[in-house]
């Protein structure tokens, strides 16, 4: 018999639909042998680390938010403003929305966006400022991290927050290359070779998606912006990309959040077995 842990695994891998009830009209027995025998290897891992798991249960629900927030996001298209505040709300949210039942709900991305700006104005912030105050009050941790490692979180289906800086010549070089090219790839020729990096303003956005060709990223100014508000750039290296992740551990769960985890879990070993 399978345990529940590795019962989650296999389903939250194979990207399967997890509601608290009803798991047989998603899951088809045929298929069963083939989804346990996929997912061999990283149960194994998971008996070894329980990491594995809680990286597996972060991933649940990026894909479903990730289409929400340019069109809601679309507040302000002055350079900086309150782009750090759409791109931490989305995060955010994001995070939060991973809890298998978040005690006292999951506060709605406007509301958070909100209290953001309350708090900082519509202006440029210090981004780790922002985070080291408000991850705790929702109970939450963030961590600065390298692209390989954003890279390896995308692939997990989480979003990563991401800030860049750019002087007034090169916003005037990045905007119109989007214009003139909405799905073309950003490369660091495109910006220019401007001598004076005077006046460098600062932007947040969302790392969305990484291949191999290029990365993602979900930007605050509506979705007449580049690819319907996504644009997409070679590597760290073309806007010298800073990255943030932002999680949570098993540490800062409630207890009534591990038993509706525990409680699911062992739902759907119940309809596997």
């Amino acid at each position: 018999m399978l345990d529940s842990q590795a019962t989650m695994i296999i389903l939250l891998e194979l990207k399967q639909e997890l509601p608290l009830s009803g798991l047989s009209r998603n899951l088809q027995p045929r298929k069963l042998p083939d989804m346990v025998y996929d997912a061999s290897g990283l149960i194994c891992q998971a008996d070894e680390n329980d990491d594995v798991l809680l990286s597996e249960i972060n991933s649940a629900t990026i894909a479903t938010y990730v289409n929400i927030p340019t069109t809601t996001c679309a507040v302000s298209s002055r350079i900086g403003s309150t782009s750090y505040a759409n791109a931490v709300a989305a995060v955010f949210h994001s995070a939060m929305s991973r809890i298998v039942v978040r005690e006292n709900g999951v506060p709605g991305y406007d509301k958070i966006r909100k209290k953001l700006i309350k708090d900082y104005g519509e202006h440029e912030v210090i981004i780790e400022d922002v985070l080291r105050k408000w991850c705790p009050i929702y109970r939450l941790r963030y961590e600065r991290i390298e692209e390989l490692d954003a890279r390896q979180t995308i692939e997990a289906e989480r979003s990563v927050l991401a800030t860049f800086s750019l002087s007034e010549e090169e916003w005037i070089d990045f905007s119109k290359f989007y214009k003139t090219y909405p799905t073309g790839i950003l490369e660091r020729k495109d910006l220019g070779m401007h001598s004076s990096l005077a006046n460098e303003c600062n932007h947040a956005v969302v790392l969305t998606k990484s291949n191999t060709t290029y990365l993602t990223f979900m930007n605050s100014w509506g979705t007449s912006f580049a690819d319907n508000g996504f644009f997409k750039v070679r590597d760290q290296s073309v806007l010298n990309l800073s990255f943030y992740d932002v999680y949570w551990t098993l540490e800062d769960l409630k207890e009534s959040e591990i038993r509706a985890f525990q409680s699911m879990c062992a739902e759907v070993e119940r309809e596997i077995t």
